[in-house]
């Protein structure tokens, strides 16, 4: 009797468990889709809407000037407001979507990632990838390309880097995604804070694909974050 109550505890556990791994795979899917859905309605409601509004600054700004009005200076810096308005909002729409992941794969839109953090932080951020990777799984795609949005986060806001380097590389049997930062590292007592720099859902969207994440000090100082993900796993092929 006794054996039998263990063992039907025991089944109970692992069913509890099985539900709460079924569960947040759910939650991260379901958040990854409603990003999408408002990385879209950004890009195609509001910039346009932007853009129609600073096209009617720029022509008033024109025709003051030709009149000789001292508005026209006002509807200059208007102008030059919706500008700069215009690009977060790009900004922020290719963060929650990347349409270039969509579209072109992940090299491209790691390469758009880093050139927007160059932009958006004026520090140093580039990507390198070792010969041509292709990722055959759109969902491995997107976990890949989340860890990496979050570690460049991390980087530019917890760890005050000055330069970040994303970098993808497969090899046999492997694919492997890295990106590492100069900034002031992460100590025993921030490693406690994982959970509120998002470590612990980039370990869990590792493992979703079957993959492995490490965190620690980078060869220079700075962290390094290193995400494994096993070649049959993802459908990755590469040079």
């Amino acid at each position: 009797m006794r054996i039998a109550a263990q063992a039907a505890g025991a089944i109970a556990r692992i069913n509890a468990e099985n539900e709460s791994h079924r569960l947040e795979r759910q939650l991260i899917g379901i958040t990854d889709r409603e990003h999408a859905r408002m990385g879209q309605d950004i890009h195609d409601g509001l910039c346009q809407q932007l853009v129609s509004l600073a096209l009617d600054a720029n022509a008033l700004r024109h025709r003051l000037a030709a009149a000789r009005r001292p508005e026209a200076a006002q509807a200059r810096r208007i102008a030059d407001y919706l500008d700069q308005a215009i690009t977060e909002a790009r900004q922020l729409s290719r963060g929650l979507f990347p349409v270039r992941l969509e579209r072109e794969g992940l090299p491209p839109a790691l390469e758009e990632l880093a050139a927007a953090t160059r932009d958006r932080f004026k520090i140093r951020c580039r990507f390198t990838s070792a010969g041509p990777v292709a990722v055959a799984s759109s969902v491995t795609a997107t976990h890949l390309y989340r860890i990496a949005q979050e570690a460049v986060t991390n980087a530019v806001k917890h760890s005050r880097a000055g330069s970040v380097a994303i970098r993808l590389r497969a090899r046999a049997g492997a694919l492997e995604l890295s990106v590492t930062d100069n900034g002031a590292g992460l100590s025993a007592a921030r490693r406690q804070e994982a959970t509120g720099m998002g470590l612990q859902i980039m370990d869990y969207r590792a493992r979703t694909i079957g993959g492995t994440l490490e965190f620690g000090p980078g060869p220079r100082g700075g962290t390094k974050v290193y995400c494994c993900v096993p070649t049959p796993v993802s459908g990755v092929s590469g040079a």
